[in-house]
């Protein structure tokens, strides 16, 4: 399980961008993400252990949890989390790691089923321009929680795609990893996972 606090550390200190590029990180990467309780509207942002932050949530914070920002984003990450078997069993091969930025794919490949999911997540105050050239393969991706379809081909590589501030885009394949590079990576990957 992965999380950024909980009820025996120090509640996560940041703003609402601070917990929405949190989540975003938390429902991608590989784990089973676990967020603390009042963590959807930022509650107690920075209590100590025993100074605040187990304080009781109460009726007003769950009103206020409706129409909060920080759960309206978690509302959405959760809910491509859970239609994608990629970002919920993939195995992670990272891409490009910036200041602000991460590209990395989740890869599910069993019985038959397949599922990548291209993560590109942008926490920074302006929008990003990613540009993914490595383990690049062919086919047609959909964007996750959209209409949006990109087709790569020999012709559109390398990948490039624009993700707003404190954002996250996905797209989602389901075919079969055909690169030699990508597989072989993940077939190093899939045996230390085993050991």
């Amino acid at each position: 399980m992965t999380f950024y606090d909980n009820h025996d550390m120090p509640r996560m200190d940041a703003d609402d961008n601070g917990f929405i590029d949190a989540n975003n990180w938390l429902f991608t990467s590989r784990g089973i993400p676990v967020v603390y309780y009042g963590s959807e509207i930022g509650f107690r942002a920075g209590a100590d252990q025993h100074a605040g932050n187990r304080d009781f949530f109460g009726q007003d914070n769950i009103q206020i949890a409706k129409s909060h920002p920080v759960r309206a984003s978690l509302a959405r990450i959760a809910a491509i989390r859970k239609n994608s078997i990629a970002l919920q069993r993939g195995l992670q091969v990272n891409l490009d790691f910036g200041n602000d930025t991460a590209a990395f794919y989740r890869v599910y490949q069993k019985d038959g089923v397949n599922q990548t999911a291209l993560v590109l997540l942008n926490k920074g105050d302006d929008t990003a321009e990613f540009e993914i050239s490595d383990w690049v393969f062919y086919g047609q991706w959909r964007l996750a929680g959209g209409e949006e379809t990109l087709t790569i081909d020999a012709t559109s590589a390398p990948t490039r795609a624009s993700v707003p501030a404190h954002g996250v885009t996905i797209y989602l394949s389901g075919d079969a990893i055909t690169g030699a590079d990508l597989k072989t990576k993940l077939q190093r990957r899939q045996a230390r996972a085993v050991r």
